[in-house]
């Protein structure tokens, strides 16, 4: 991880940023739709999506890692799924009028951590920058 990364992550964590592991994909839903938006970007279908997170819930393969700040607001999103070899960032996502640069990374570096202590996975593939 660059040090930049690292730098950001002991930042929002010094200010009180928190990450809650949750199966809550409405709020993780609603922060990505939130990003596409601000992007000017066509979000996939969103019943697909819950159909999908329902599915990999059943089965316990699906976690959020939401950023919350000091106010008690979700201000970033990742997501991630699981399969029986390695974990995949699926979706992230944040808030704009809320955001504090670095929570996305917090988040996804709680997903990291997850994927490593959690699911004994060596492997969190991803494609997208965050931050």
């Amino acid at each position: 991880m660059e040090d930049t990364k690292r730098k950001h992550i002991r930042k929002v964590e010094k200010d009180g940023i928190v990450i809650i592991k949750s199966d809550d994909f409405n709020q993780t839903i609603n922060l990505v739709e939130k990003s596409f938006a601000r992007q000017e970007k066509k979000l996939f279908s969103t019943l697909i999506a819950f159909n999908y997170n329902g599915v990999l819930a059943e089965r316990s393969q699906c976690k959020s890692f939401l950023a919350k700040d000091k106010d008690g607001d979700y201000i970033a999103a990742a997501y991630i799924v699981w399969d029986n070899r390695r974990s995949y960032y699926l979706l992230g996502g944040y808030d704009s009028e809320k955001s504090y640069y670095g929570a996305s990374t917090l988040a996804l570096w709680k997903a990291i951590e997850f994927t490593k202590q959690k699911q004994y996975y060596e492997v969190l593939d991803t494609f997208l920058e965050v931050d």
